[in-house]
């Protein structure tokens, strides 16, 4: 399931970019004649895959970072030898710091954009380097208030295939609820989740996204506790998993939904509490989204339903019986009409074009 980086990738190389997407490190190659290897997409002809073959042992990093980063350097030069051609701009959605933005030539525009909130020294240096800083979040930005460069708000996008404007018909008239992403972040409010599930047996809640550590493409857990977690949503006959799936599948399958669902718990570290990408993409269907406090939308109610503590989720289940007895008014058609407005006033092709006027205005002044 694409998430920003993916999606800002594939939008740049449709407009006419070419686009060098660097893929996580491979730490398990073994043939030496290829460290760094670049491949055609099949996504766009414009898009390409760099697999980054490193031959020493990647956990270096959390002991020797001096090294590993000694190490990196030597990599970062054999991309771009690659390439073979100059780098208008290095865009970092790095927040682990493995490919510190310092490290590509000077003569690149660098930027950095942090989507996730910054819980440590690493988050925080990863945008040393960077002459530009965009976020999803300003709660994320004011953590990078120590580098003086132009900093930016960027909501987060939506993908092209959100915005149709064909709108699928569920069948029934049961109410049906989704949720999206990935099923074994241990910041999912899972005891606050299961009561509302349970508590609901009329509507059926569907999920898209990870629950089994094979399929988890970004971080998750696959302790007991996650384990008992995916085992209980299985049990539940209200539930059905579909697992990870295309954009394109995902945003035909969020149409036939009558509500959203997002339930984190804000005080486990690493929550991230002040935006989630999947929120543009709820409110790109028009329906109403109930959620735990998220503080990109806090004065935004037409847009998203919310409790307004950040410290618990004991009103989100009384929240979630409230809309959904009332779903005549909560999806009214001017209230849908205003959130796929908003939607569709974020898409990534505009954010894109938001921040060149932001680059280029920078750079005349």
């Amino acid at each position: 399931m694409f998430v920003s980086k993916h999606h800002y990738a594939v939008e740049l190389a449709r407009k006419g970019n070419h686009v060098y997407f660097l893929n996580p490190p491979n730490y398990e190659h073994r043939d030496f004649s290829e460290t760094v290897e670049i491949k055609p997409s099949n996504f766009h002809s414009n898009l390409f895959l760099i697999q980054d073959n490193i031959l020493f042992p990647f956990n270096i990093k959390f002991h020797f970072i001096g090294l590993f980063h000694l190490l990196i350097r030597r990599h970062v030069k054999e991309i771009l030898r690659k390439i073979n051609k100059p780098v208008d701009i290095v865009w970092s959605f790095d927040m682990a710091q493995v490919y510190p933005l310092n490290y590509f030539v000077d003569s690149t525009i660098k930027i950095f954009h942090p989507v996730d909130y910054p819980f440590n020294k690493t988050a925080i240096g990863a945008a040393r380097g960077a002459q530009f800083i965009f976020s999803t979040a300003k709660e994320i930005l004011e953590k990078y208030e120590g580098y003086k460069v132009p900093k930016q708000f960027i909501n987060h996008g939506i993908a092209g295939d959100f915005l149709t404007e064909e709108k699928r018909q569920k069948s029934g008239n049961t109410i049906r609820v989704g949720f999206s992403g990935n099923l074994l972040r241990n910041d999912i409010d899972r005891n606050t989740l299961l009561a509302i599930i349970l508590d609901n047996q009329e509507i059926v809640f569907e999920f898209w996204g990870s629950y089994e550590f094979k399929d988890a493409n970004l971080s998750g857990s696959n302790d007991e506790v996650s384990i008992n977690f995916i085992n209980e949503l299985r049990r539940s006959k209200n539930v059905i998993l579909h697992g990870p799936v295309s954009t394109g599948m995902l945003a035909k399958s969020l149409q036939c939904m009558d509500a959203f669902l997002i339930c984190y718990d804000l005080t486990v570290k690493n929550a991230n509490g002040p935006n989630y990408h999947k929120v543009i993409e709820f409110i790109s269907t028009g329906k109403v989204t109930i959620s735990n406090n998220i503080t990109t939308y806090k004065d935004e109610p037409e847009l998203i339903q919310m409790i307004t503590e950040r410290e618990n989720n004991r009103s989100l289940p009384a929240l979630f019986k409230k809309v959904t007895a009332d779903l005549s008014f909560y999806n009214s058609v001017s209230l849908q009409e205003k959130r796929i407005a908003f939607a569709g006033d974020n898409t990534y092709n505009k954010q894109i074009g938001r921040i060149e006027t932001i680059l280029s205005l920078q750079r005349k002044g």
